[in-house]
């Protein structure tokens, strides 16, 4: 969809992977039978201190675009409990047939996602806005999340360029809460 909005922050895991869920309800992932797709639909990624970590789900032959299964390490699999999908995900790479339209599962996506916006230690700019920043108010400030498409339902690039195949991208930015 040309025109999809979506733009959701937050903090919690439960607001996250119920933001998680909703943006993977597109024309990519929740008809797989019609794009032929397995999985959430997601398989690569690139990070841009911009724009957070961006998701795709169709791996081009570009160079900076990552299978997004680099993402899983073993701190991971072990606190979310993921070795079953995991192993899972893993035997269907071995069909030819299958793997050609196989991409990560949900289960596996949303907790690697959390955590490397939670954990996300490079360079990262805010918007001007100022939305997204550590502001000096008269309340708090917490770590959170930002999930969000931009023009054209994709993630821009430049003025009139955006990531081809992009789906959607994340964020680590603050949440404000006042006194």
């Amino acid at each position: 969809m040309d025109n999809k909005i979506f733009n959701v922050n937050g903090r919690s895991y439960e607001q996250f992977k119920r933001t998680i869920n909703l943006i993977l309800i597109d024309e990519y992932t929740i008809t797989p039978r019609v794009w032929g797709i397995i999985g959430s639909g997601i398989r690569g990624y690139k990070i841009n201190k911009n724009k957070g970590i961006i998701l795709y789900w169709h791996l081009e032959k570009e160079e900076d675009i990552f299978p997004i299964e680099n993402l899983i390490t073993n701190e991971i699999v072990e606190k979310y409990s993921l070795s079953k999908a995991l192993r899972k995900f893993k035997l269907d790479q071995l069909n030819n047939d299958i793997k050609k339209r196989l991409s990560i599962p949900e289960e596996i996506l949303i907790p690697i996602l959390w955590e490397w916006v939670m954990n996300y230690d490079g360079e990262i700019v805010y918007d001007e806005d100022g939305w997204e920043q550590d502001l000096q108010h008269d309340g708090s400030n917490n770590k959170g999340f930002r999930v969000y498409v931009e023009d054209w339902g994709k993630i821009s690039t430049g003025r009139y360029t955006s990531e081809t195949y992009s789906s959607f991208a994340v964020k680590p930015v603050y949440c404000w809460y006042g006194k």
